[in-house]
Formats: structure tokens, C-alpha cells, sequence
């Protein structure tokens, strides 16, 4: 487990103007377009991936949890189990409650869970781990949330990447530069603030990372795909639920 921040951590918050924090804003909220077209089918490729990835999801039962669920979207591939879903915004929890009754939604911190340690089988995040400013902070509540033997599975884009850059100029930055005119890149420069090897380095320190999947074209590089999935879990001989509290109180601590 990792003992200490990386030089990298915590991120530094970028800085946008009045008028750009307003469009940043209605962008977030308009979560299910990013789901339609050409975009749409690149995205579901992420959640697809992690439940393919998945163990637990083939035992008879099993508790987890998704850490940034927004709407919902990822609850349309998961089988049957007890499962929770977590996000910030409670706008996006009412759309995900009235989608899936069955799921259990909660408003809540991805850097302080509220959760016992050692209570899910899993815990699934797609496409946030490149948002989190302090995602060291977030993966020692992960390790503490974990049953022994638990795994994370995760989805990202392949931020960074040659080709994901330039398929994001050719479609969501001219679909949003012309409904919006505003200089989009520079958005998702806010919001993006971790690169794809950045969080799989990251992961690194904090699990064993057992499988990743690149897609679609599963050369396992960044910069020819689109998404990758990842199955990680914590290693036997590495600290308890109650070790990674500590470390992401520090943590917390060294960012304020």
C-alpha cells in the first residue's frame, strides 16, 4: 500500500471564468447525451467491459457499490445483487432512483464513504477516476470499504491518449462548441485532471492490478483506444481497512 502522496497529489483546481463555470455546469448536467450516437456507443464500451471483468458478480450473491453512479446508466448491465449506488449530486440520484427502484441510491463523498470497513464484495467506478483532484484519498476509502478478496473494477477513458483526443475534437467538441459556443477543451481541462496512466499508475500503489482490457481495439496502449477497464484487488499481505483510514485522513490533511 502506498505510504505517502505521490508529487502529483493533490491535483491543483483550474481555474475558469464566471461565464465558463455557468457552461460548465450545464454540461454536467446534461449526463444522458453523452450516452446517444457515436459517443454513446465509444462510452458503454467502459461499463460493458467491467462487468465482463467482474468475479463476484458470478456468485450467487454479492453486495456493491458504484462511486460516482450519476443517472443511473451503469445499472442497465449489472446482474442481479445488493447493490448501491453513490454520487454527489443529488439532481442525478433522483433520475437514477426513478430508473432503477431496485437500487439502493446515496448522496455522498467518494473521499469519506459511508460505509463499515470491509462491507462490499466490490466497488465499480466508470469514467470518474479521471475527475478526482485527490483520488489517493478515494482509493484508501475503497481498500477500507473491501471485503478481504474484494475487487474494483473501473472504467476510464483514455485521457491522454492520441486517439481519444482526436475523436473527442472531431464529435463532443464540435457538438458542444456550437450549442454552447464556448472553448470546450478547456472544460474538460477542468474536469479531466487526471490522465488515463496517471490513474492506472495510481491504482498500481494501491492494488494489484490483475487484468486490464483496452478497447476497442485491445492493443494495450492508451493512445490507439478509446477506454480502458481495469480489475484490481488488495493484495493479502498489504495494510487493513483501519490502515488505509489513516492514510486517507492524512492525506486529507496535506490537501486542505
Amino acid at each position: 500500500m502506498a505510504q505517502g502522496n505521490s508529487p502529483n497529489w493533490p491535483k491543483p483546481v483550474f481555474e475558469l471564468s464566471a461565464h465558463e463555470a455557468a457552461i460548465k455546469e450545464q454540461l454536467l448536467q446534461l449526463q444522458d447525451e453523452y450516452y446517444t450516437g457515436l459517443m454513446g456507443r465509444v462510452q458503454a464500451q467502459g461499463h460493458v467491459a467491467v462487468e465482463r471483468l467482474s468475479k463476484a458478480a458470478q456468485q450467487p450473491s454479492y453486495r456493491s457499490l458504484e462511486i460516482g453512479c450519476g443517472s443511473g446508466y451503469h445499472f442497465n448491465f449489472v446482474r442481479d445483487g445488493d447493490h448501491v449506488g453513490l454520487d454527489h449530486s443529488e439532481e442525478h440520484l433522483q433520475r437514477a432512483r426513478a430508473r432503477f427502484p431496485q437500487v439502493r441510491f446515496i448522496r455522498g463523498d467518494a473521499y469519506s464513504l459511508p460505509f463499515s470497513d470491509a462491507w462490499f464484495d466490490r466497488v465499480v467506478s466508470v469514467y470518474v477516476f479521471e475527475h478526482l483532484h485527490r483520488l489517493p484519498e478515494c482509493l484508501a476509502e475503497i481498500r477500507r470499504v473491501l471485503k478481504p478478496g474484494g475487487e474494483l473494477l473501473v472504467g476510464l477513458p483514455c485521457e491522454g491518449g492520441f486517439a481519444f483526443g482526436l475523436g473527442r475534437r472531431l464529435t463532443s467538441k464540435r457538438y458542444f462548441e456550437r450549442k454552447f459556443q464556448v472553448d470546450y477543451l478547456r472544460l474538460v481541462q477542468s474536469e479531466h485532471c487526471n490522465s488515463c496512466r496517471e490513474v492506472l499508475d495510481e491504482l498500481a500503489r494501491w492494488f494489484r492490478v490483475e487484468t486490464t482490457r483496452y478497447l476497442p481495439f485491445r492493443a494495450p496502449s492508451v493512445h490507439v483506444n478509446a477506454v480502458v477497464a481495469a480489475r484490481c484487488t488488495i493484495p493479502s499481505d498489504q495494510g487493513t481497512g483501519e490502515d488505509c483510514m489513516r492514510f486517507g485522513k492524512r492525506a486529507h490533511r496535506q490537501s486542505a
